[in-house]
């Protein structure tokens, strides 16, 4: 049953890493380094697969932290972290507060939008969230079954540290793709400083809010490593995987940063 699970998420994985840009641009795409490939109506079939990914992991997730944490833990976790993540993105499409006073360009946006905010960025904090927990408890090697961690400050901190590096790597390139864009751009590729305070403190409220309801869960952990800290390789290859459109674009600094960030994490995880 392991193997099947661990074969899914695989699947999960490489899609990430090769089927968008397959359809987007074709298997040509693969072997060369080059950016618009694509015409629209292919971009369009693109952005359907990106919001299937998402939801596929976002399934797993949900999978694979009811047997971690438990069913209610993980309903409140996911739970918490959609709506929270949802208003702060309002709050800061509508007001400019949290991240900077942004708009997300709707035409480039898959899925349904809620309040001008895309279904998908909810549903993708929630996964990033979630993965940043297990990387850090990979990490500092904790038990992952022992939930009552996450009350721990550094635990908090170090999660929302990985996770507002990594949109060091993420936002330069989506705000490239024209995905959204800020009324006053800021130096770092067009992104606000002020983004990655937001990116930062959304992360931290978030795990505070949900260690405070967190339920005792006991459970006998019959998986392997494999699959406890499974979410934590999909993690530490994101940065990589968007080095390569970054490096495509223009985008140097991101790219090399992403490289950089998924190296560091292997040695961290692997050497200390």
């Amino acid at each position: 049953m392991e193997n099947l699970i661990l074969i899914f998420f695989l699947i999960i994985i490489v899609s990430t890493i090769f089927v968008y840009r397959l359809v987007q641009s074709g298997s040509v795409s693969l072997f060369l380094f080059k950016d618009n490939l694509s015409s629209r109506r292919n971009y369009i079939r693109a952005e359907k697969v990106r919001l299937a990914q998402v939801c596929f992991g976002y399934s797993y997730f949900l999978f694979h932290s009811s047997i971690i944490w438990g069913v209610l833990n993980t309903f409140l976790f996911f739970s918490l972290s959609f709506i929270l993540s949802l208003v702060f993105e309002i709050i800061g499409v509508k007001t400019g507060y949290v991240f900077g006073k942004f708009r997300y360009i709707e035409d480039n946006c898959p899925g349904p939008i809620i309040i001008g905010v895309p279904f998908v960025i909810p549903l993708a904090w929630s996964g990033l969230l979630y993965m940043s927990i297990n990387v850090t408890f990979l990490i500092l090697g904790l038990d992952i079954n022992n939930i009552a961690e996450l009350k721990n400050l550094d635990v908090i901190i170090i999660s929302s540290t990985l996770i507002t590096l990594l949109d060091f790597v993420l936002d330069p390139l989506a705000v490239n793709e024209g995905r959204w864009k800020w009324f006053k751009p800021g130096k770092y590729y067009g992104v606000p400083m002020k983004n990655y305070f937001g990116w930062f403190f959304n992360s931290t409220i978030i795990f505070l809010t949900f260690s405070l309801f967190i339920s005792p869960y006991s459970v006998t952990n019959n998986y392997t490593a494999y699959f406890n800290f499974s979410p934590s390789i999909l993690f530490v290859l994101l940065p990589a995987i968007a080095a390569r459109p970054c490096i495509e674009r223009g985008l140097k600094f991101p790219g090399i940063l992403g490289l950089i960030f998924t190296l560091l994490l292997i040695v961290i995880i692997f050497i200390f």
